[in-house]
């Protein structure tokens, strides 16, 4: 600062490197850095240059690698993703197919109660049609029984009837006309 002289250190065989350079070029004494006139540059203007070139060089490494990373990232999220996509299609395709399965037993299922509650029910129509022929009148009459009428009404109780009423008694062949004494 202020036109200071810096000493730098520089190490032995740099510093026979650089007075190797300096006899070559015809130099033994002055400054070390000049600039395009033949000024001498100071330590800024000497370090301003290469910090920015590095900078810029540390930039574009960091740019690459980002970059590099970035696409590094998305080809593994895509390949995740394509797993997960292929996963989810497999299992859709396995839920379906249960699905289908479990409607297949329950048509199955469906078809055979069915079946089993029609074959019940024609089994409790015979059972029924049985006891309907075993109960018809005819049927009660060949057994020795018979249907006594008042005025076309079957009578149930003696209570009914009156000393002079005219009943007809069916039998299993034929019937008989009476008059009700008492």
């Amino acid at each position: 600062k202020g036109g200071k002289l810096r000493r730098v250190y520089i190490p032995a065989s740099l510093r026979d490197m650089a007075l190797a350079w300096l006899s070559e070029i015809g130099r033994d004494s002055g400054f070390l850095w000049l600039n395009t006139n033949g000024q001498r540059m100071t330590a800024r203007r000497i370090a301003a240059p290469r910090i920015v070139a590095e900078h810029k060089r540390q930039l574009r490494d960091f740019a690459q690698q980002v970059t590099l990373k970035s696409k590094e990232m998305l080809l593994t999220q895509g390949n995740a993703l394509s797993k997960l996509w292929e996963e989810l299609v497999r299992l859709e395709a396995d839920r379906l197919e249960q699905e289908r399965e479990q409607l297949g037993q329950s048509a199955q299922k469906l078809s055979t109660l069915s079946s089993q509650l029609l074959q019940n029910r024609k089994e409790r129509v015979a059972t029924l049609e049985d006891k309907v022929r075993l109960l018809h009148p005819d049927n009660i009459l060949k057994r020795g029984f018979s249907i006594t009428r008042l005025q076309g009404r079957a009578v149930t109780g003696a209570e009914a009837l009156r000393a002079g009423d005219r009943i007809v008694t069916q039998l299993f062949e034929g019937e008989v006309t009476s008059v009700v004494e008492k």
